[in-house]
């Protein structure tokens, strides 16, 4: 079986930054894929923080942020590190 996918999806009316926390441990499926796409404001660009939850990483750290129109960012899970690995 494939593992699951999630698309977020952040297209904000006016300015404004966002924080996204990822799913705790318990409701991961090894593999899961989470896409994150920036559609952007019409005018300026506010980023999306994308936050680890207790007890994971993203690529060894706790957050990673997105900016830019049209900007997609791929996070998968890998379970044996207890990480998201960008991809």
């Amino acid at each position: 079986m494939a593992a699951p996918k999630s698309l977020v999806v952040f297209n904000p009316s006016s300015g404004a930054a966002f924080t996204a926390t990822l799913p705790a441990t318990s409701a991961l499926q090894n593999g899961l894929t989470m896409r994150f796409k920036y559609l952007g404001p019409h005018s300026g660009s506010y980023p999306i923080t994308i936050a680890a939850n207790a007890g994971q990483t993203i690529d060894g750290g706790t957050s990673i942020v997105l900016i830019g129109q049209n900007a997609t960012l791929d996070l998968t899970w890998v379970a044996a590190l207890g990480e998201w690995v960008v991809g």
